[in-house]
């Protein structure tokens, strides 16, 4: 089970990688550069149904990624889960219509649909483009494994943020 947590960082001070955290020790650090595509209807439909579709790219990587995510939904013992579905793809599509090719070709078309209503007639746009530079740094005591990370995001309007998150 993987439990995750992120928070805006809002000091002035630099953000520092201390070397042990909860008794747990630094065993290695690396950055990454990520840019995430996200697309969804002209009137967010996806979005209003709590869903998001993105395409990310990986600096280093050989293929870039399309992640459907479906509305969360709170579990009886507090949590919450969603239906996440990722593909590998060698190629960017270059229409909102190759990616709902795309997506009938491995059934998330019916997951969509069964998550927002929305019928066969939907027609994806890009929506925004998020660059993130995240450093990863890992804690290990024993079997005990904590990943903290940095992300450094910019966003298409607005300002740039620092978010801090674990897992």
């Amino acid at each position: 089970m993987e439990t995750e947590l992120q928070y805006v960082y809002g000091g002035d001070d630099p953000p520092i990688v201390p070397t042990e955290l909860a008794g747990l020790t630094l065993a290695g650090s690396d950055t990454v550069r990520l840019t995430d595509t996200y697309f969804d209807a002209e009137r967010l439909d996806l979005r209003e149904a709590g869903c998001n579709l993105r395409i990310r790219v990986t600096d280093g990587r050989d293929s870039p990624c399309l992640t459907w995510r479906g509305p969360s939904k709170r579990r009886r013992t507090g949590g919450k889960k969603r239906t996440e579905v990722e593909l590998p793809i060698q190629t960017i599509p270059g229409s909102g219509e190759e990616i709902l090719r795309l997506l009938d070709r491995h059934g998330v078309d019916r997951l969509m649909q069964q998550a927002t209503g929305l019928g066969g007639d939907l027609e994806l746009i890009e929506i925004g483009r998020l660059r993130n530079a995240r450093s990863r740094h890992t804690y290990v005591q024993g079997l005990h494994r904590l990943e903290l990370t940095w992300d450094r995001l910019e966003y298409p309007v607005g300002p740039a943020e620092v978010r801090v998150g674990s897992r």
